[in-house]
């Protein structure tokens, strides 16, 4: 192997370790270039590029039936000493394998053509968690279409750019010394040529270069014009090149065989001589010169522009493009008008991007969702959303509104959501203000989240052994929000875990009376069901299977009725509305009727649901003084005083604040303050 081939192998491997720091996916080596899963396309390369790169690194080589991968020299590349640090993590890994599939059906989620198989090879890079799919043809989202584009990659384009700036001199120093070795040794050197170039020709096709001197090679271009850059010479081509390109010919006649553009060495001196001539003949973005017949020519420096400060630096280059490519009648309309709608046609995102940016309105089509949202805020019936539906789109456009089949679509296999909204008096404030909440049914949305997991199980009703939900509510930022986590045990000893949000009180405060007044009313209904009501798991006539809360008879293999254990948690907050005492004196204990005196007693006496609800009622009655921190009657008197978990966060963070307080106290009373002058003493 070449000094060039051990460099370029190097810089590939540490490629390939930037790429594992991604989701796994899997790519294709030797598929068609239009596929966006060909590791081309995460390379940043081009066909030419790609092809030579994995020739001079002695990982693929053209043969007569075209460019093919060296599957035992990849095998032996990843199993070496390049990839010990990737390999030393676990879950950080690259895979190498084979595979006989219909690639372009698999790219177009179209049906396998068994014709259309053929053998490819494909390596999966990036980070495996449980979720990764372990072939290619798994590679498929929640809808079974095929993923075809990459996971992003923080720093991609930046490493893509650096690893082909690095790589391209390393390929040409390849084929230089192949181009070397070949005029080296004592043998007949005319005939080791013939010999070996069209072995050399047929690895490097792909970069379209052929070695001086060699036997002619047909190219896979030879039905386009040939350019210096794809020219393949022969000795008996060199008096057409004279005539062809006389002014070169004689600048550089002189070499050794003559003029020959398709050698490494004269392209290298073609390059640094044009270099020189664009400095001379250019402006600072435009090259004007005259072509054969006399047309005026022009050519525009396009700087590389890597942040919007460097491209407004630079932006002439776009305005003289724009200025050349107008017309004399109509002078730079034209042209930017063509190419505004080039952008918007090919680029559409990056437009509606700039056009934010620039604060110009843009009218962006409402999803089902966001649809169907405005009607149920707006509380509009089936014929005035017709009506809605018929002016959005007379003003902004036939496509602004979702069909109706998505918008039902949509509502499919959801429950119905309930907004509602008062006014509203904050406790110590004088003017009213509007709180806005959604909520669903506790019950009916646990059914639906429990059904649907199941299914996905394919679990029997029979399967099913245990069924437990721990509901709870808790005020963030600016909304309370409630919800239930739920637990379903197998008879496998299995857990089936889920979670589900049924209402939502967007409020700068929660208080008891506020909750009460909006969505307590449909939760406490909800709550009881769960409570009160067995599930009811069963297939129905189809053999799907099917939940719903309600009272049945025994238990067979197809149904089976579960008792539902149901626990309250939040905040200390949120549990004293539940039971009753918001906003009471720390004095009194949450679970017991002791004073805080006597908390560290065993034998207190606990409260009870039934002695609350006691309790409540008489301080309601008397509209005094609470009755051992208890206000009001608990909101759910079905959910016995046991299953209110206590909030151990909570609790610790209480601690955490006591223990501060006391050090705060501490330093007050032992430590002397100093004065500015004292402390400079």
């Amino acid at each position: 192997m070449s000094s060039s081939s051990g460099a370029i192998l190097d810089h590939i491997a540490s490629m390939l370790r930037f790429l594992s720091g991604a989701t796994s996916f899997w790519f294709t080596l030797n598929t068609s270039y239009d596929h966006s899963f060909h590791i081309s396309k995460r390379f940043g390369m081009s066909q030419d590029e790609y092809e030579g790169l994995l020739v001079a690194a002695n990982l693929a080589h053209h043969l007569e039936s075209g460019f093919a991968i060296k599957p035992k020299e990849w095998g032996e590349f990843l199993a070496g000493s390049r990839f010990m640090v990737a390999e030393a993590i676990s879950e950080c890994r690259i895979e190498f394998t084979k595979k006989i599939i219909d690639y372009d059906a698999l790219n177009n989620g179209t049906k396998s053509d068994p014709k259309r198989r053929f053998w490819g090879f494909v390596v999966r890079i990036g980070v495996v968690s449980e979720n990764s799919p372990t072939k290619i043809e798994m590679q498929k989202d929640c809808d079974g279409k095929m993923i075809t584009i990459p996971p992003r990659l923080k720093g991609l384009w930046q490493k893509q750019q650096s690893f082909g700036n690095i790589v391209k001199p390393l390929t040409w120093d390849y084929i230089i010394e192949n181009c070397a070795d070949e005029n080296d040794g004592d043998v007949d050197i005319e005939k080791d040529i013939v010999v070996s170039s069209e072995d050399t020709s047929k690895q490097l096709i792909s970069m379209e270069v052929d070695l001086e001197a060699s036997t002619p090679i047909q190219s896979s271009f030879s039905n386009k014009k040939r350019k210096w850059n794809t020219l393949i010479v022969s000795p008996d081509d060199t008096f057409a090149l004279d005539d062809k390109y006389p002014h070169l010919s004689r600048i550089f006649g002189h070499e050794d065989g003559g003029f020959n553009p398709s050698t490494p060495k004269m392209k290298k001196k073609m390059q640094a001589l044009l270099d020189e001539l664009v400095d001379l003949l250019s402006t600072d973005c435009e090259l004007k010169t005259t072509s054969s017949n006399n047309k005026p020519l022009s050519y525009v420096r396009v700087p590389t522009a890597a942040t919007d400060r460097s491209f407004q630096n630079s932006k002439e280059w776009l305005d003289c493009a724009i200025r050349i490519s107008g017309s004399q009648h109509n002078g730079t309309f034209e042209s930017a008008y063509r190419i505004a709608n080039h952008l918007i046609r090919f680029y559409k995102d990056s437009v509606l991007d700039a056009l934010e940016t620039q604060h110009i309105p843009i009218c962006k089509p409402m999803s089902a969702t966001e649809f169907t949202a405005m009607v149920s805020a707006g509380k509009i019936n089936a014929t005035g959303e017709r009506e809605l539906k018929k002016h959005l789109r007379a003003h902004l456009g036939k496509g602004f509104c979702p069909t109706r089949r998505s918008v039902h679509m949509l509502s499919e296999g959801h429950g119905t959501i309930r907004y509602g909204s008062i006014e509203f008096t904050f406790p110590g404030k004088q003017q009213p203000e509007v709180v806005e909440w959604t909520e669903k049914k506790i019950d009916d949305e646990i059914t639906r989240y429990l059904q649907r997991h199941l299914r996905s199980k394919n679990v029997k009703p029979s399967d099913v052994k245990y069924v437990q939900v721990v509901a709870g509510g808790d005020h963030g930022d600016t909304a309370f929000q409630f919800g239930a986590s739920v637990s379903v045990e197998l008879q496998n000893s299995k857990i089936l875990d889920f979670e589900v949000l049924v209402c939502e009180l967007i409020c700068r405060k929660d208080t008891g009376s506020l909750i009460e007044a909006t969505i307590l009313p449909t939760l406490t209904a909800g709550l009881k069901v769960i409570k009160e009501t067995p599930i009811h798991i069963y297939e129905d006539s189809d053999g799907s299977l099917c939940c719903k809360f309600e009272q049945t008879t025994e238990d067979t293999q197809q149904s089976k009725s579960i008792s539902v254990d149901i626990y309250i948690t939040g905040d200390l907050a949120f549990q004293a509305m539940a039971l009753g005492k918001e906003s009471m004196s720390p004095h009194w204990c949450m679970q017991c009727k002791s004073h805080k005196s006597k908390f560290l007693d065993e034998n207190c006496e606990m409260w009870t649901i039934e002695d609350l609800e006691t309790a409540g009622a008489a301080a309601e009655k008397s509209k005094g003084d609470p009755l051992l921190g208890v206000k009001k009657k608990p909101w759910w008197s079905f959910i016995p005083v046991n299953h209110y978990i206590v909030p151990l966060l909570h609790c610790e963070i209480g601690i955490g604040n006591q223990l501060l307080d006391k050090l705060r106290d501490v330093i007050n009373e032992h430590l002397e303050n100093m004065t500015p002058g004292e402390a400079t003493i």
